[in-house]
């Protein structure tokens, strides 16, 4: 499960990289949309398309931010939104954390 993501967040913009254990790159790029105001806090996956146009359906996750790591749990592609960090069920229904990259 140790699958390299690097995700680059520039306003509400964000384009993500997924490289799978095979080695198979995987690029998308949409915006996300925070929501402060629920506890855990949301997040949604909005607008992502990949290189080569495919659009992506939405995803709705949340997150938390302690110190550095970036940590979110997604729902998956149609699935409600988690309300706790821990893996679900079906694609891309997992508990990611992010670090900031070392220069």
């Amino acid at each position: 499960r140790n699958i390299v993501v690097k995700l680059e967040v520039e306003g509400r913009k964000a384009s993500v990289e997924v490289v799978t254990p095979q080695g198979v790159r995987i690029r998308g790029k949409g915006e996300l949309r925070l929501n402060e105001a629920t506890q855990p806090r949301g997040l949604d996956w909005v607008g992502f398309s990949g290189a080569d146009g495919q659009e992506f359906p939405e995803i709705a996750a949340i997150y938390l931010i302690e110190g550095a790591p970036f940590k979110v749990c997604n729902g998956g592609p149609n699935n409600p939104r988690p309300s706790e960090f821990r893996p679900g069920d079906g694609i891309l229904a997992d508990v990611h954390v992010f670090e900031r990259a070392k220069d």
